[in-house]
């Protein structure tokens, strides 16, 4: 997995308090190639932030989502509001909560230094494609995948019978088998 250090612009940084930098392990901060996930996947985006800070300040951080088209022009905002993680470093999003497709995810920063009364604001893009799980096709019942039969035995595959769709979207009995 690539590591990425990203350096954040503070416009009033001081001698004692440096530009905060952010690592994230397996994370595309690309549009071009976005990281891709299954529907059925756990989403666990993970940024870690490290501060070289002697003066005193406090910081928030917060996850929001979006989900974009490939120019990056936002469809729509997603709201994190019932995730307690989006106000952590790292987002947690459960299985099949995002439909297909291109997201943002923007992990802001706010640091507030205290002794010279100044909020800095800062953040970075991280982008995520959610692919389709997939179906599962069985010709045979109770998902067997291969079965001895004698001569004179007969047998029916039955694809739209015993497959199933992993994101529960299709229904498999519109669908059409060649074999």
């Amino acid at each position: 997995m690539k590591k990425y250090i990203i350096y954040f612009f503070i416009s009033k940084a001081t001698e004692t308090c440096q530009i905060p930098t952010f690592t994230a392990d397996g994370l595309s901060f690309s549009i071009l190639s976005p990281t891709v996930k299954l529907r059925s996947d756990i989403l666990t985006l993970a940024m870690n932030t490290s501060f070289n800070c002697t003066d005193n300040f406090n910081t928030d951080k917060k996850w929001t989502l979006y989900l974009v088209d490939t120019n990056d022009t936002i469809q729509r905002e997603i709201s994190l509001s019932s995730y307690s993680s989006a106000r952590t470093p790292q987002l947690v999003i459960q299985p099949y909560t995002l439909d297909y497709g291109l997201y943002r995810f923007t992990y802001n920063v706010t640091m507030n230094l205290i002794d010279l009364n100044t909020v800095q604001y800062s953040s970075i893009n991280v982008y995520m494609k959610i692919n389709p799980t997939g179906l599962a096709v069985f010709g045979l019942q109770d998902g067997v995948q291969a079965r001895n039969y004698g001569q004179s035995q007969s047998f029916v595959l039955a694809p739209r019978t015993f497959s199933y769709d992993l994101d529960n979207y299709v229904n498999i009995s519109n669908l059409t088998f060649l074999y």
